[in-house]
């Protein structure tokens, strides 16, 4: 259940029902489901709220912290969707370190609350 739900993530299908429309119609997806029948919208979606949404913030730091030691990401910052990074930087646009980390301990604590939601 679970490499299905990821995969349909990477292809852009995040809601229960686009994943089970994929599972019935798309050839990967059906690999992937071994010959056994598609599950109901609804068995992905109480499988994201009792299985995946209690794990998915430390799956989410294992995954940053395998990436930092195989040297995919520095590590000096990371940013979620929706950043903007201004090229040409002066007084009024540059930003505080410690206003970054106190953004970020803000940011982390709506991402594990938006998890809980799932």
């Amino acid at each position: 259940m679970l490499k299905i739900m990821l995969y349909g993530y990477m292809n852009g299908f995040y809601s229960s029902r686009d994943i089970e429309m994929a599972s019935l119609r798309d050839i990967n997806f059906m690999f992937l489901l071994e010959g056994a029948s598609a599950p109901d919208h609804s068995t992905f979606a109480r499988f994201r709220s009792l299985n995946f949404a209690p794990c998915a913030e430390k799956i989410l730091a294992e995954m940053t912290n395998f990436l930092y030691e195989i040297g995919e990401i520095s590590g000096e910052s990371i940013f979620i969707d929706g950043t903007k990074i201004e090229a040409y930087t002066n007084k009024y646009t540059f930003v505080w370190k410690n206003l970054k980390q106190k953004n970020m301990a803000k940011l982390l604590t709506k991402i594990a609350d938006l998890v809980k939601e799932c």
